[in-house]
Parts: C-alpha cells; structure tokens; sequence
C-alpha cells in the first residue's frame, strides 16, 4: 500500500513537471513567428490608394511602387527587423537605334534578383525573386543603364515581399481584387486617347474668340500633358538642377530651354513607362 502510494505520488510528480515543460514551449513556440500585430496587418486588405495602373500591350495592369513597398515593410516588420540582398544585377540586351523623332538613342535591359531577409520572432524568414527593367529611346547610354539597373532590382524588391501577402501587392494578382479596399483609379490614356481627351478638356475661348490664356501653373500643368507625362519629382529636380527654387524664378532667358528639356525628359520617361 505504502509502496503504491508512493509510486502514485512519483508518477504525478513527474506528471506535473512535464505538463510545465510543455506549457513553457508552447509559450517559446507564439514567440518563435510573427506578432499578432504583424500577422493583422499582413492579413488586412490592399488600401486601394497604393495601387496605380497604366496600360501595356492592351491591357490594364495594377501594381504598387517601391517605394511604397519599402515603407510598408518598415512599418510592419521594423526598420531593423528586414534586409534587402542584391543577388544579381546584370545587363541583359542593348541596342541602338532612333526614337520616335529620329534621333540616336539606345535600349537597355536588365534582370536583377534580390533577396529579402525578415526577422520574426526567434526565426528568420528567406525570401528570393527576380525583376527585370528597361531602359528605352535613350540619348545617354549611361542613363538608360541606370534606369534599367535601378527598375529591375526595384521589381525583384517587389516580387520577392510580394510573397508576404496583399500588403506587399499579392492582392493584385486576382482578377476581382477582393482582397483591395476602396475603387482602383483607371490608368491615364495615353497617345491618340490622351489627344482626344485634351480636346474635350480644352479650355473655353475667350469673348473675342480667342483661346483663354493659362496661368502659369495651369500652362505647365498642360505642357507636361503634351509630353505625355506629368511629374512633379522631374520638375523639382530640373529646378535643383538649374539652381532655381521655383518656376516662377526661372529667368524668362532660360525658360524656353528649361521646357525643351522638360519635354526631352518627360517624353524619354513615357517611353520607358510604355515599353517596361
């Protein structure tokens, strides 16, 4: 009796011990991933303001940008809790021909492959894809290389966090896109379509007939239409460039310069949005 007893006691002893070793690794094994704080917002839906679209090939794509991948990325794993490793970053294709004016310029491809490293919890987690960028109807051979270099390891950024989720643009890969809050905008005509909604968006004539004369910001806003294109980044660089604080400083002697530079720029970066 005694000896059973005993034996009991041992037993449940040895019960008890073990049941706190398995409680103590369960309690290791939630911290050895991703928070739940990181997990909802990875879960939570594409915002609908990150996706931009343009057209290509006679369709219509969605799709976020870098730098709005690089910043989600921060937000949800850490500024310190995410690394980008560039794998490959190699020249693929270059040819020189004209562009659409006549002129020399050259072509340039690029296919880059990045790997992203993500600490979660006591784990980390290894992430590779490949991008490719294309430098088109440049004059400046050097320029297109760095155009096509810095786009192909932006897309294989993209691809390779793409696989953390609809946060990172997974969302856009599904025809319905039920996994994106809120309207995606249509992509801006471009060629004949964007000449024809010019048209109609002209502005009205004045008593005399004559055309309304555009305020000076409304007159740049329809110049960079004419290029094809719109920036602001590519203005305030030009603007850097020319050592002028604003448009309205540049001198009326290099105006007309500065907007055929403009227009040179703008119509070199629409052609690399068409043939990317």
């Amino acid at each position: 009796m005694t000896d059973a007893q005993g034996l009991d006691t041992v037993e449940q002893a040895d019960v008890d011990q073990a049941f706190e070793e398995l409680v103590g690794d369960l309690d290791k094994l939630g911290q050895a991933g991703f928070s739940e704080e990181q997990i909802e917002r990875l879960q939570a839906k594409l915002p609908a303001k990150a996706v931009k679209a343009r057209k290509q090939g006679g369709q219509q794509l969605s799709y976020i940008e870098a730098h709005y991948a690089i910043r989600r990325a921060n937000e949800i794993f850490g500024f310190d809790g995410w690394s980008q490793e560039e794998l490959i970053n190699e020249c693929i294709s270059q040819t020189e021909g004209v562009n659409r004016y006549g002129d020399a310029a050259w072509s340039v491809s690029y296919r880059a492959r990045v790997r992203v490293t993500v600490c979660a919890g006591d784990k980390t987690v290894v992430r590779e894809d490949t991008g490719y960028g294309h430098g088109s109807g440049m004059k400046d051979l050097g320029l297109a290389h760095e155009s096509a270099g810095k786009e192909a390891v932006s897309d294989a950024l993209k691809r390779a966090l793409r696989t953390f989720g609809d946060q990172f643009g997974l969302a856009l890969y599904d025809k319905d896109k039920p996994n994106v809050e809120g309207e995606v905008d249509e992509p801006l005509p471009t060629g004949k379509k964007r000449q024809r909604k010019q048209a109609e968006e002209k502005p009205p004539p004045n008593g005399n007939g004559e055309k309304r004369k555009l305020p000076e910001k409304e007159a740049l806003a329809a110049f960079t239409e004419r290029c094809e294109i719109a920036t602001a980044d590519l203005i305030d660089q030009m603007l850097v460039e020319w050592k002028y604080d604003s448009l309205a400083a540049v001198a009326p002697d290099d105006r007309r310069a500065f907007y055929i530079e403009l227009r040179d720029r703008s119509i070199a970066l629409q052609e690399m949005a068409e043939g990317s």
